[in-house]
């Protein structure tokens, strides 16, 4: 019995940078179209963004307030909108998501 096939290593472009890496470890599926990758990329940096905006927004909201507590739900929730945010937009203003490419796909 042979051993199951091993994981190549992510190219070195994206070792430092998780969402590519994690990008490039996953294998799209045969009927999926542009859109669905490109709105699934987009939802991942807009959520390592969001959560890295959060930051300073809720030092800025709470300020002298400010706990952990707090800065980590801020950033939790301003990455949560801001993935879902660009995810939508993604799916409805991009040329590959549109009606006609999707249709011809």
């Amino acid at each position: 019995e042979s051993p199951p096939p091993r994981r190549t290593a992510a190219p070195d472009a994206t070792r430092l940078f998780f969402p590519a890496r994690l990008m490039a470890s996953v294998e799209p599926r045969d009927d999926a179209v542009p859109c669905e990758e490109l709105a699934k990329t987009g939802g991942i940096v807009g959520a390592i963004f969001g959560g890295i905006a959060g930051i300073p927004i809720a030092r800025a909201y709470y300020g002298v307030r400010s706990s952990r507590r707090r800065v980590f739900g801020t950033t939790l929730l301003s990455s949560a909108a801001t993935a879902a945010a660009t995810y939508i937009y993604t799916v409805l203003f991009e040329t590959q998501c549109s009606r006609s490419a999707r249709e011809a796909a």
